[in-house]
């Protein structure tokens, strides 16, 4: 079985987790801190980031290798998981760029990119039995 949106999805948020895994990692040696955040704004927020993605894509990774499995339409899964991983680098920008006049504007699209694209998922994944037992889909 061949899940190529779920495989490309899964792809991209490995790359942008070792890259927020990394952004750590150098401000931690470069502000010798070993333990939390040291009281260092840069550093909590870049924290923050890998935090909150690590909270999101493995939910919605799931969710769409399931929806695959099940025979939703690629290209609808592709513009899901496009508008989940573009949400997703929104909200990161908007944590860690200090120089940004409306962080909270960004940080709210980022979540609306991401939020509406997984209760989507969701609702899909709990219609596709039902639907399947009358045979609608």
């Amino acid at each position: 079985m061949h899940l190529p949106i779920t495989s490309l999805f899964a792809s991209i948020s490995a790359l942008i987790y070792l890259k927020l895994t990394l952004q750590v990692v150098r401000l931690r040696k470069q502000n010798q801190i070993a333990i939390g955040n040291g009281g260092n704004p840069e550093l909590s927020a870049a924290i923050n980031s890998h935090s909150n993605f690590s909270q999101y894509i493995p939910i919605s990774l799931i969710m769409v290798g399931l929806c695959e499995v099940q025979g939703i339409p690629k290209a609808l899964l592709a513009l899901i998981t496009g508008c989940i991983i573009i949400g997703r680098v929104i909200h990161i920008r908007a944590i860690t760029d200090a120089n940004l006049v409306h962080p909270i504007r960004l940080r709210g699209i980022g979540m609306r990119l991401t939020l509406f694209p997984m209760l989507f998922l969701a609702i899909l994944l709990a219609l596709v039995p039902i639907l399947s037992q009358f045979g609608v889909y």
